[in-house]
């Protein structure tokens, strides 16, 4: 009877250890087939993309944002925050002339440069910045244009 028991017991882990080489074997099976699939696609797409004179091939810029008219490189001097969520900024240039921008919705403005790129109401720590605008003067808020980068440097 033990041996009979014995036997049943290597007869169960012999199946157990062919079921679990036969689930292994299935799942590479699985993965070399994805694989090659995989490959096959890669190789569609290469040959599509390799044809000569192929129509439709454009180069398309890179900056795809505003074009602005105008700019101006300075100091950063003071933000005056108005009402509808609008700032007017004032940069003193390079001829220590003040100029003074507008910026209408601060969702549209590109903000880039190193540092800190936000701003604050009121007057502001000395920093070096190059704005992109568009030349709308608006005289009830003194302003010479609208702003669409500001770079902080």
């Amino acid at each position: 009877m033990r041996q009979a028991r014995m036997l049943i017991e290597q007869q169960r882990l012999d199946y157990e250890e062919a079921e679990k080489r036969r689930e292994a074997e299935e799942k590479a099976r699985e993965i070399e087939k994805l694989k090659t699939e995989a490959r096959a696609e890669l190789r569609k797409a290469e040959a599509k993309f390799s044809e000569p004179g192929r129509a439709g091939d454009k180069a398309v810029p890179w900056w795809d944002g505003p074009k602005p008219d105008g700019k101006v490189s300075g100091t950063l001097k003071q933000v005056d925050c108005l009402p509808k969520q609008q700032a007017r900024i004032t940069i003193e240039d390079s001829t220590r002339k003040l100029v003074k921008l507008l910026i209408a919705d601060p969702g549209k403005v590109v903000y880039a440069g190193n540092g800190e790129v936000s701003l604050g109401c009121g007057v502001q720590k000395a920093r070096r910045v190059a704005i992109d605008y568009f030349k709308k003067t608006d005289t009830r808020l003194a302003t010479v244009g609208e702003v669409a980068t500001i770079d902080f440097q």
